[in-house]
């Protein structure tokens, strides 16, 4: 794990969440290839915490990816979608969720998976409860 830089400002803020496949693969080029803004945003996923691996793993991908976009990714790449194994967002994720609940890489990937794969229902639920709200204030 790298040190951390105190950062006032985590300048990628306009980033998040992050939108499209085009804007995430910028987004890991500039963890990739900028120090500073690698460790200014693994310090910000810190801070988002949780009490156990999954519900730390929820919150940093809520922040990191918008819920449209988790409906195109996936660990492997199975199924034409984007493969996020390669992904350096997903790597800071997967360090920080194994730094903050000391938990081992095998299990974080496996709740990192397995987030990824119920976002279709997430969606689904989503727009339930839109149409719901919709139908009641009708």
């Amino acid at each position: 794990m790298e040190t951390f830089t105190t950062a006032k400002h985590f300048e990628c803020n306009d980033f998040l969440p992050i939108t499209s496949l085009d804007k995430l693969k910028l987004f890991d080029s500039y963890i990739r290839t900028r120090t500073n803004f690698k460790a200014e945003f693994m310090e910000y996923l810190l801070t988002l915490g949780g009490k156990d691996v999954l519900s730390v793993i929820k919150a940093m991908v809520a922040e990191t990816y918008d819920l449209q976009l988790q409906r195109l990714i996936n660990w492997t790449g199975k199924g034409g979608k984007h493969e996020m194994s390669k992904s350096s967002s997903a790597a800071c994720i997967i360090e920080c969720t194994m730094f903050s609940n000391n938990s081992t890489r095998f299990e974080t990937e496996a709740m990192f998976k397995y987030h990824l794969q119920h976002s279709s229902d997430r969606v689904r639920s989503l727009i339930a409860k839109s149409c719901k709200a919709k139908a009641d204030s009708s």
